[in-house]
């Protein structure tokens, strides 16, 4: 992963959770998202 990648999934996190400031965000808000990135991507496909 490159930092742009990396920059770009920080950029992803944070607008997914606007609500709160980065550093609020926990460990399990990050476990939530991946979760959440993983239904999304494998929707649909058998």
């Amino acid at each position: 992963m490159t930092i742009r990648n990396y920059m770009a999934e920080m950029r992803y996190i944070f607008a997914y959770y606007n609500h709160l400031n980065p550093e609020q965000l926990t460990q399990d808000h990050i476990a939530s998202y991946i979760n959440y990135i993983k239904k999304r991507t494998w929707r649909g496909k058998a």
